[in-house]
């Protein structure tokens, strides 16, 4: 699932999400993952993992504080023996 941060539109940060999944698959596939085992979403700017960072003051430590709301998280789903 694709995350952003909360810059941005939402229809833009549901796309960027949406990207930044089609990314993680497209390397996953070409690692040998059946392109039929993999699903992508993007949850956009919905799960962030920060508080927003509204207390940060300059746009660099801005950048900085969103990072860890830019990602894509990966559920690995399997059969144990």
């Amino acid at each position: 699932m694709g995350h952003t941060d909360r810059l941005g539109k939402d229809s833009y940060n549901k796309l960027l999400g949406l990207k930044r999944a089609e990314t993680v698959r497209d390397l996953l596939i070409q690692n040998g993952v059946a392109k039929n085992f993999i699903a992508i979403a993007s949850a956009g700017k919905d799960q962030s993992i920060t508080d927003g960072c509204f207390m940060t003051k300059s746009r660099e430590a801005l950048k900085v504080c969103l990072q860890p709301d830019r990602r894509v998280t990966v559920e690995i789903i399997g059969v144990s023996k």
